[in-house]
């Protein structure tokens, strides 16, 4: 029996996700097509669109689909650079943004993994006029869950006259939200993350800051992203609108973390949980004990079929320090060894066991050879 714990990459398909999935495929029919069949798809399609902004706040016409998170975030940002804006991002955001960025203007995070709003309101301050401005701060950290405070940084930009984009792919469903409540331009979602089907995501932008296309072909998604709409995984996505809607992720997942950061600082008191001290999602746990390898507790766990991970899964085929923890002021030796547990709508108390109980069994060796170390060093004679 395997312990799924790494639902910020992906988490298994939802069982209502699937048969959404199914129904569209024994459907037939484009949604461009005039015919009858094309008619009845494109009503399907805008009924999925309006299911996916409402669980945002906003109206069908200010949401299309994309092939997932990272082609949202290209939508906005390459659109941006053409444009001549200055781009302004976080130094803690996936690299889906943060690689459209001048690295000097990546704005720093305090220990907590959050925003410094001074920092932000100094640098836009001082900044040149000569460009437009987009900032792009992501609503929930993939790697920490540490949530930021978009709301009061949209106000801050707002005031300098810039635009406001929010990467909410780790958010959505595990933390209550609404576009217009958060005051933003843009906001990307994704659907695999909580459940939904690989492959589709959505943009989603204000009525006064309608996006550019990316390429060009077709006149789908009201001309702003060309070609055919996957209905199948639109579908998928659209079947999680209840549960998003009551987040029961958040529900079902705080009390596993709270579970296992209870039971690791039990047995390890020399542990570092990164953003403990802020607003978190509730289903992220990232820690990290000196003693303790990447490579040795993802090796350890991996045998034992648990899998977690090192951190963000597009960064992670190489294990190497996390930048999103550096800029939290962390050691290259504690970032070194930090790992990431993240709960889903599979998981449950039997998975916190089987983790600890693995965990638990490699830290005590650990900390016995090392004792065994020191105790077994040649002893210093003083007179």
């Amino acid at each position: 029996m395997s312990t799924y714990l790494d639902h910020n990459a992906t988490s298994p398909l939802r069982p209502i996700c699937h048969k959404a999935i199914m129904d569209e495929y024994a459907c037939i029919g484009n949604a461009s097509a005039i015919h009858t069949l094309g008619r009845e798809a494109k009503k399907r399609l805008e009924g999925y669109r309006k299911a996916i902004a409402s669980v945002v706040g906003t109206k069908p016409e200010q949401a299309i689909f994309t092939s997932g998170g990272t082609e949202a975030n290209a939508i906005i940002l390459l659109d941006a650079q053409r444009q001549g804006f200055e781009i302004l991002c976080s130094n803690i955001e996936h690299d889906s943004v943060r690689s459209y960025a001048h690295p000097d203007n990546c704005l720093p995070v305090n220990e907590d993994g959050v925003i410094d709003l001074e920092i932000l309101q100094t640098r836009l301050k001082k900044r040149c006029i000569a460009h437009p401005l987009l900032v792009s701060v992501m609503l929930a950290n993939n790697e920490t869950g540490v949530i930021q405070p978009i709301k009061e940084i949209s106000a801050v930009v707002k005031h300098y006259g810039g635009y406001v984009h929010t990467d909410a792919s780790q958010a959505l469903g595990k933390h209550a939200f609404m576009f217009d409540e958060l005051s933003v331009d843009y906001m990307t979602l994704s659907a695999h993350k909580l459940g939904g089907p690989l492959g589709i995501g959505a943009l989603i932008f204000s009525p006064t800051a309608k996006p550019s296309s990316l390429f060009k072909g077709g006149l789908q998604e009201m001309g702003l992203r060309a070609g055919t709409e996957n209905l199948p995984a639109i579908a998928g996505f659209a079947a999680l609108a209840p549960d998003i809607m009551t987040l029961s992720l958040e529900r079902n997942t705080f009390s596993l973390r709270e579970k296992l950061e209870d039971a690791l600082q039990a047995i390890a008191p020399d542990i570092t949980i990164y953003g403990k001290n802020a607003e978190r999602l509730p289903n992220t746990s990232c820690f990290s004990v000196s003693s303790l390898s990447q490579e040795s507790q993802l090796m350890t766990l991996d045998l034992a079929h648990i899998y977690a991970s090192a951190g963000a899964a597009c960064a992670s085929k190489k294990l190497h320090p996390s930048h999103v923890l550096l800029a939290m002021s962390a050691s290259y030796e504690s970032a070194k060894s930090a790992i990431r547990v993240s709960f889903g709508w599979s998981s449950g108390d039997k998975d916190v066991d089987q983790f600890m109980q693995t965990w638990a069994s490699l830290y005590k060796r650990v900390q016995h050879r090392y004792s065994k170390t020191i105790n077994s060093a040649p002893q210093r004679i003083t007179s």
